[in-house]
């Protein structure tokens, strides 16, 4: 049975850490605090919204914590193509996370997952409550509905290579707060990889 782990997610705007509570940035903590924190494992999302902005803040943020980080380093934003993956590997990440550009080609996953091992795969997935039940899966920063059910997405995320999922609730994660036990269930039942890593 696979112990519990504790995995701080860090979002950052053009470099800068932001909040995941309601996404406003917060001076008050540099990445250098994540060193004091006793977690199994660091997810770094890149959350840039401007169109055609450069990655290289986000990764020189990859490289610098890598440097004095002893667990592992997922990282994800805007990865559409199996460069984009290699690039955060190359920069620093033992894992990619893969939200939008998965949904946009399935096929990314196994590509991904070909060349770097499953293990290195995250398939992130933004979900909402479905007005008929169950929860529909978002991409475009949980802006766009797919018209999967994150079930679903889930399951074939992982027949298509994904290693570990990462979800998200669109619904609650502005407001900072964890998701409830029976959400988790409805991911969990469904796939067989590492269970889901819940914001």
């Amino acid at each position: 049975m696979l112990r519990h782990r504790l995995i701080t997610v860090l979002t950052l705007n053009d470099g800068t850490l932001f909040r995941t509570k309601l996404f406003k940035p917060d001076y008050r903590y540099t990445m250098s605090f994540v060193d004091t924190w006793s977690v199994d494992e660091v997810v770094m999302l890149d959350i840039t919204r401007a169109k055609n902005h450069g990655q290289e803040p986000f990764l020189e943020a990859i490289g610098n914590l890598a440097q004095n980080c002893f667990v592992p380093l997922a990282a994800g934003g805007g990865i559409r193509t199996l460069d984009d993956a290699r690039r955060l590997i190359t920069a620093g990440a033992d894992k990619v996370v893969i939200n939008t550009g998965a949904l946009k080609n399935p096929a990314l996953i196994t590509e991904t997952a070909q060349v770097f091992g499953a293990q290195a795969v995250v398939l992130s997935i933004d979900a909402k409550p479905s007005d008929g039940g169950g929860y529909e899966v978002f991409s475009n920063f949980g802006q766009k509905p797919s018209g999967l059910q994150a079930s679903e997405w889930a399951k074939r995320g992982e027949a298509l290579g994904a290693g570990e999922i990462l979800l998200e609730f669109q619904d609650i994660a502005h407001l900072g707060a964890a998701p409830t036990i029976d959400r988790l269930i409805v991911i969990a039942n469904a796939a067989d990889v590492a269970p889901p890593l819940g914001q």
